[in-house]
């Protein structure tokens, strides 16, 4: 089709450029499995203390602020709920939804009130001087394994605040790209989300290790450490959600010409939770986040009663 040269070329700017060298961003070992255990035992019991955000994040990460901020929005009439996980370099304004806006309406529009966190490294926990989302992804695997297990942490406490503090009769969830492994993560350690939907969305984070010229300096220090991408996979099989089995009905809008988040991984996660497709056909990553169809589509299996 005419249009997949212009979504891979999209994919293409999104990822162009230098990365950071090994100076700058240093290799870290994997988590063990005993941290790996606890942090996990976080996410399945997570829940925040606070009525109102910014919340206390359940899992510190260092380099990014412990408060996180909700943007939270009821819905116009009922207690259906949709926690909207955002991607990296979601909040690039903190407070403000942006180009995934068009999410929070086409979701609003079926009547689903949504709810939007800032994950560690983004919104106003963001670097000062760095864009939203610099910092969650290093070549320190176990700090970005952390930062997984943290994002999944908060997703699984905004999931029981909904339930607990705002009457939500009902709670689903939309997770895009990188913020598709933290609700993935959540779902599948218990969070009571009864429907999941992912788009462009990230399983085992090496996927997007595997892409992309600004993470060639990354790929560069991962290799001079001994390590392969394939040992990259194993060091975060703990926080890829298709390690464990389906929690609930889940949808993926999967783009075919995906050059940021591979379409291999995609299909492997969805053929391991057996969920429904939204094949998009000609779409690239950048291009499937900015779709009014796929926004729509998922918007309207997510509102689908259980």
């Amino acid at each position: 089709m005419v249009f997949s040269p212009l979504s891979r070329a999209i994919d293409r700017w999104i990822d162009r450029g230098e990365g950071l060298d090994a100076r700058r961003d240093p290799y870290g070992p994997p988590l063990d499995a005993a941290e790996a255990a606890r942090l996990l035992d976080v996410v399945r019991e997570a829940r925040f203390d606070e009525a109102e955000p910014p919340f206390a994040a359940r899992i510190h990460v260092a380099g990014t602020s412990p408060r996180v901020g909700a943007w939270l929005r009821p819905p116009a009439r009922g207690g259906a709920w949709c926690i909207l996980s955002l991607p990296y370099g979601g909040f690039a304004r903190p407070g403000e939804l942006g180009l995934y806006a068009l999410h929070a309406r086409a979701l609003a529009s079926r009547g689903l009130g949504v709810a939007a966190l800032e994950m560690p490294f983004h919104g106003a926990r963001a670097i000062a001087g760095k864009r939203s989302g610099w910092g969650f992804v290093r070549a320190d695997l176990g700090h970005t394994a952390r930062a997984c297990a943290s994002a999944a942490a908060d997703v699984a406490a905004l999931a029981r605040h909904l339930r607990e503090r705002r009457g939500a009769q009902r709670v689903v969830g939309l997770g895009i790209s990188l913020g598709g492994n933290a609700l993935g993560l959540a779902a599948a350690m218990g969070a009571p989300v009864e429907r999941a939907a992912f788009l462009a969305a990230v399983d085992n984070p090496v996927s997007f290790y595997r892409t992309g010229q600004n993470r060639e300096a990354r790929r560069r220090t991962l290799a001079a450490a001994g390590v392969t991408l394939d040992d990259v996979g194993r060091a975060f099989e703990a926080v890829s959600p298709s390690t464990y089995p389906a929690p609930a009905p889940s949808f993926f809008a999967i783009p075919r010409h995906d050059l940021v988040v591979l379409t291999a991984t995609q299909e492997a996660w969805r053929s391991a939770w057996q969920g429904e497709l939204l094949d998009l056909s000609w779409e690239g990553h950048g291009v499937a986040l900015a779709s009014p169809l796929a926004a729509r589509a998922m918007a309207r299996w997510l509102a689908r009663p259980a």
